[in-house]
């Protein structure tokens, strides 16, 4: 396994503003160095949290799935007082979702191991599971190659009510069945049958989207001693309520906080992250027909479509008798983590690096302090049928993502017909045709006349075989790299997209074995915010 870092490859424009210190003071509350890292763990040390509480209650929550003598040892850390988190976090999809998920796992994992040996105190890695989510279309299928072509496999089971993530149940034969026959996409291969042994111990052992997704990524990342949280977890959001209450009462200053950030990032940037509003109160409530993002109006929170209205303090009343039924949105996320956890670092991918810029203020208005901003590791896998495609059409690795394979197809296709030889097919076939038609002309006898003739056709038709096989000949060399071109372009960037995005592990996983995961912890990345090619 080796790693090629794209160095030259440009970043995305989210990623490149933030490797200049103008951008990191001007959106952020530290910068990327060592003297804001320090500054952070002063910080830290300086802020009081719940730490008896949260190990308590994620140790309830571990305790739902496989555990390892790393687990239990960030377990015991979270009491240490000098102990600290880095933080990453996503969407529960089914089958663990897109391939960064799992890049998100390993840049947690690697960023809290690197920074524990510099300073010298226990960094916990732990991923915050958007467990409230209720975007189910966003987390319910998966992407799978049938006949050459990329097909979208959307789970069967729906629900019409905006369920959160965690409260969305799904039938375990439905689920047994839909396993089987997205693995059953894959070709069979030695590691198959233990793949599908372990996807069907899943779905037995869970009944929902958070806790399918969990068991699965722990199943990837237990020995190295990820931990897991899911924010709609029952005895989590209790101890949420001080945060909650606090969002409630400073809810107009986060909200015009947001709104005029948001507005001073699109004048650098060009583009709003959040669209936000000022009478959006960041928050949702469960109610029995899906969870309803609340709406400030005046004084009062309302959701209008079901005509509901709470004062400030009728709604706070509700937040301490009845916390689970409050949920946060992406503003009000970020600082949730930060008030319950004492997170050095939160490890973002590019989008949501562009919604933390608008954030820094909102922190200010809850008087929470913003945590390190770390962009993740961005990661292609090239398999080994794609690393012998590339050398047999001649593209160097490190500019394999970079191409127009569209336009390439059509130039591969137009440079495989050699003009030079078909004219001089065509010429030869003229000159016999007219050396035979003088022939024919002078011809003795009408008996060798029709010789002549027959000999004639008999030359025509040699002349349209040897072109028939010729074109033959050049259109199975055109399939053979058409189809390596199109491979290609289908494993490292499926539908004009980065492979990370649509593919899940397991396609990777049936092909080098379960303990690719573990094998991918062990390479080396630098922290140079550049694109990784990591050659299986």
């Amino acid at each position: 396994m080796k790693v090629i870092e794209l160095m030259n490859r440009p970043k995305q424009a989210v990623i490149q503003a933030y490797e200049t210190a103008d951008f990191q003071r001007d959106y952020f509350q530290y910068e990327r160095t060592e003297q804001g890292e320090r500054q952070r763990l002063i910080d830290l040390d300086h802020t009081s949290f719940e730490r008896e509480t949260l190990r308590q209650v994620m140790t309830q929550f571990m305790k739902n799935y496989h555990t390892s003598d790393q687990i239990e040892q960030h377990l015991e850390q979270i009491s240490d007082p000098q102990s600290v988190f880095v933080v990453g976090g996503q969407q529960a999809g089914l089958l663990t979702g897109p391939l960064y998920s799992v890049h998100k796992a390993i840049s947690v994992i690697l960023y809290a191991r690197e920074q524990s040996a510099r300073h010298k105190r226990p960094f916990i890695p732990l991923f915050w599971v958007a467990g409230e989510d209720h975007d189910i279309d966003e987390i319910n299928h998966v992407y799978v190659e049938k006949n050459d072509r990329l097909q979208k496999v959307v789970y069967p089971e729906r629900s019409p009510l905006k369920k959160m993530a965690s409260d969305t149940t799904f039938n375990r034969d439905t689920m047994h069945r839909y396993v089987d026959d997205m693995i059953r996409t894959y070709r069979e291969t030695e590691h198959t049958n233990h793949i599908l042994q372990q996807l069907h111990e899943a779905v037995d052992a869970t009944d929902n989207y958070t806790s399918f997704f969990v068991y699965l990524m722990n199943d990837f990342f237990a020995e190295a001693g990820l931990l897991y949280i899911d924010a709609a977890y029952e005895p989590f959001k209790k101890m949420q309520v001080d945060a909650l209450t606090q969002m409630v009462e400073r809810n107009e200053a986060v909200a015009e906080a947001v709104v005029t950030k948001e507005r001073q990032y699109a004048e650098v940037m060009g583009h709003m992250p959040l669209q936000a509003t000022l009478d959006n109160a960041h928050l949702f409530y469960v109610h029995e027909t899906g969870r309803l993002l609340l709406q400030r109006e005046g004084e009062n929170f309302i959701y209008e479509p079901l005509q509901l209205r709470w004062t400030e303090e009728e709604l706070i009343a509700e937040i301490k008798q009845y916390p689970e039924r409050f949920s946060n949105d992406v503003v009000t996320r970020p600082m949730m983590q930060q008030m319950m956890l004492p997170t050095f670092a939160f490890i973002a991918g590019p989008g949501e690096l562009a919604y933390w810029a608008t954030l820094k203020d909102a922190f200010r208005a809850v008087d929470v302090t913003m945590p390190l901003l770390i962009p993740r590791h961005s990661i292609t896998l090239v398999p080994r049928d794609v690393q012998y495609a590339l050398q047999q059409v001649n593209i160097p690795f490190e500019k394999a993502l970079d191409q127009n394979y569209e336009a390439l197809v059509a130039q591969h296709i137009g440079e495989m017909k050699d003009e030079v030889f078909l004219d001089a097919l065509r010429e030869a076939e003229q000159n016999l045709h007219r050396a035979l038609n003088q022939l024919q002309q002078m011809a003795p006898t009408p008996g060798m006349k029709r010789i002549l003739e027959k000999n004639t056709h008999y030359h025509e038709k040699q002349f349209r075989y040897v072109e028939q096989f010729y074109n033959r000949e050049i259109t199975m060399q055109e399939e053979t790299s058409v189809r390596r071109l199109r491979t290609i372009e289908r494993q490292l960037l499926p539908e004009g997209v980065p492979q990370e995005r649509m593919f899940t592990p397991y396609r990777y996983v049936n092909e080098y074995g379960l303990d690719l995961i573990s094998q991918l912890l062990k390479n080396e990345y630098n922290w140079n915010d550049c694109h990784k090619m990591i050659i299986l």
